[in-house]
């Protein structure tokens, strides 16, 4: 299933390409696609880019410019400021032409120390706020609880009680494994909530 919906995405990449008149960003890519989200691209390819090359696009360089320390505190201070809390990566993300996580983590090391630069409270799901391993599990039973399904990566997004999708990552290497630690069998692609 997985080399059939690279395949697909390939195709639906060079499709999207060809509607905008210019390579697709992750988010531009959601939008437009009829069968995928940008996040499934990304695990399945393991970065965004990487599925751009693989489909022959020139890379997104949108979010490359390096700035420095200074600034990037300064960007992260005036977006806390707006959002009336620190930011989460998935908030960065949401943002065209915000500098790209990649930057905050050369520059800093970690989210967690880009907001203790820039003087903002961790969110509750950062790694000094305690197990991040336990607390993904317990929001992903708590969700299942609420819902009567297990959560997609589409609801992680909705949710902002939810951990970031790159925590997640971080803690388990994937999606499905985090269901999975929680006790739950991950929906395949395709699958409604009500047969996950």
């Amino acid at each position: 299933m997985q080399t059939s919906d690279k395949k697909a995405v390939l195709k639906e990449i060079k499709e999207i390409a060809g509607i905008l008149g210019r390579t697709p960003t992750q988010r531009q890519f959601s939008i437009y696609s009829r069968k995928f989200k940008g996040d499934y691209v990304v695990d399945l390819f393991g970065s965004w880019n990487t599925a751009l090359w693989e489909a022959g696009m020139t890379l997104n360089m949108v979010k490359t410019k390096t700035l420095n320390k200074k600034s990037l505190v300064e960007k992260l201070q005036v977006l806390a400021k707006k959002l009336g809390r620190s930011p989460l990566l998935k908030d960065i993300e949401e943002i065209e032409g915000f500098p790209s996580q990649t930057q905050f983590y050369r520059a800093f090391g970690s989210w967690s120390e880009a907001l203790n630069t820039a003087g903002l409270k961790l969110n509750k799901w950062s790694d000094a706020a305690g197990d991040s391993q336990h607390f993904i599990i317990s929001w992903i039973r708590d969700f299942h609880d609420k819902y009567g399904h297990v959560p997609s990566v589409e609801d992680i997004h909705k949710d902002n009680n939810a951990p970031s999708i790159h925590v997640v990552r971080r803690v388990f290497g994937n999606f499905s494994l985090a269901i999975k630690a929680a006790g739950f069998i991950p929906r395949r692609f395709g699958q409604t909530k009500r047969q996950g």
